[in-house]
């Protein structure tokens, strides 16, 4: 058996086999069955990843379809080809990743540092492999996916810059590996929604629908990592108070995107913990507050920068503005009016989310640059004040004491002729049981999403 026939779609023999034999999430060293396709992927994107002193213009057609392939040796020659490297080049900037960054945490010199499969009991049957600090996910896809994505690149991207706040997951790159006489391997490398992990207490992949959407008792084990499904979610709510509207908003702007490219069989991915006591209060301090809102409107999108050193950083500069660091509570002093913010900080009025102010507040006058977005644009874009945490744009602090990782995933697969029968037959199958399935409509199947979590979100 080749190398890398390791990475095809495997058997349900072959994964019920290995979620018995290996659990969870599995470091890849020199004895892992993976390790060597692994290796070829640390070797080519080492190869790929090289610096920019500007974020490349992704206007053009050209950039779209472009690919990058190299040839190149690792005990045996391979091609290794990188698609639309300038896009996602451009892509992995707004989000906060630059070339060095992003090549540190996804393939760094440090051979110590090495790939973890992430093993789960989804039945998927494509490979999942985690950077050492869980940030970033490899996942290998088919070829008809690798050609689907890539036409719809143009769109996806188009998306994300007019709500930079979406939930749908962040592709950072698309790339293949072909070895002579072998299948190529077509794989993409996205943002972890469920990290950093370690205080998620349950996690839920939704796809509102019911026919065997159910993780039964004894697929449970302490070893593996459960993700539960629509009919384990039941009657659960997930309280997000005043973020609730925004939340909403953007399923509908996401959804209605899926829709229009006739995808079906995505999923809302959640995970839940509740807050400890380190992280409850810490994004409702008037510092936090302001370098919050900073990140949340800056044109840039970027959101892993900016973070002060310490408050008193951010209080000295609001202190420059005005010597008042504690502002009245006036509607006319609200900041931008971003939906999802801090209802009754107790502080100040300093955000007020009944706010009709279309103005930065002067208190702010130095702490915003003119790379700030104006109110109207934000509410335009949908943007919501983000959290003070690793992983922004998929975390969400609920009213409940509860901290809530959310994204959409998996909107490669389209409403072809087999699922149309693949309907037919369901709609047979299923029509005593009343159950529902995913081999729907692409209108049906985005509206039946919303409802859902409509009915399970307050």
């Amino acid at each position: 058996m080749s190398n890398t026939d390791h990475v095809k779609r495997e058997s349900y023999f072959s994964r019920f086999r290995k979620r018995w034999k290996r659990r969870g999430v599995v470091e890849i060293d020199e004895s892992h069955s993976k390790h060597h396709f692994t290796s070829l992927i640390r070797h080519g994107l080492q190869s790929s990843i090289v610096s920019s002193t500007q974020i490349p213009n992704t206007s053009s057609s050209d950039e779209f379809s472009e690919k990058e392939s190299k040839t190149l040796e690792d005990g045996s020659s391979y091609e290794f080809v990188s698609y639309a490297p300038q896009v996602f080049e451009s892509l992995r900037e707004q989000v906060g990743f630059t070339a060095s960054q992003y090549r540190e945490c996804i393939c760094p010199d440090d051979l110590d540092l090495k790939y973890l499969e992430f093993v789960s009991n989804s039945k998927s049957g494509q490979n999942f492999f985690l950077s050492n600090n869980k940030q970033l996910m490899i996942k290998t896809i088919a070829r008809n996916e690798k050609h689907f994505f890539c036409n719809i690149l143009r769109q996806y991207i188009e998306h994300l810059k007019k709500y930079p706040h979406t939930l749908l997951v962040r592709y950072l790159g698309l790339y293949k590996i072909a070895v002579k006489r072998q299948e190529p391997v077509y794989f993409i490398v996205m943002q972890s929604i469920l990290y950093p992990e370690e205080r998620i207490d349950i996690r839920f992949d939704l796809k509102a629908c019911t026919a065997g959407r159910n993780t039964k008792e004894k697929d449970q084990d302490t070893e593996t990592i459960t993700i539960y499904k629509d009919v384990n979610f039941d009657d659960r709510i997930i309280h997000l108070g005043p973020q609730s509207d925004w939340f909403f908003q953007q399923i509908e702007h996401d959804t209605k995107f899926l829709q229009n490219l006739r995808v079906i069989d995505y999923s809302l991915l959640i995970g839940m913990q509740n807050l400890h006591a380190d992280e409850i209060g810490e994004n409702s301090d008037l510092a936090a507050i302001v370098c919050r809102t900073q990140k949340s409107i800056s044109r840039n999108h970027s959101v892993r920068r900016g973070w002060p050193q310490s408050p008193s950083k951010t209080m000295s500069i609001i202190q420059e503005g005005n010597s008042d660091v504690r502002p009245q509570q006036s509607d006319n002093q609200s900041a931008i009016n971003l939906p999802g913010t801090v209802e009754n900080f107790n502080e100040t009025a300093f955000i007020n989310e009944g706010s009709d102010v279309d103005h930065k507040p002067s208190l702010l006058s130095n702490s915003f640059s003119d790379n700030s977005l104006t109110e109207a644009e934000s509410l335009t874009q949908n943007r919501r004040l983000l959290p003070k945490c690793r992983n922004e744009l998929h975390v969400i602090d609920g009213n409940e004491g509860e901290r809530y990782y959310v994204g959409i995933i998996d909107f490669f697969q389209t409403y072809t002729v087999r699922k149309r029968f693949e309907g037919v037959y369901k709609g047979i199958k299923y029509k005593r049981s009343g159950l529902t399935f995913s081999a729907v409509n692409p209108d049906l199947y985005a509206t039946r999403f919303r409802e859902f979590i409509l009915a399970h979100v307050m």
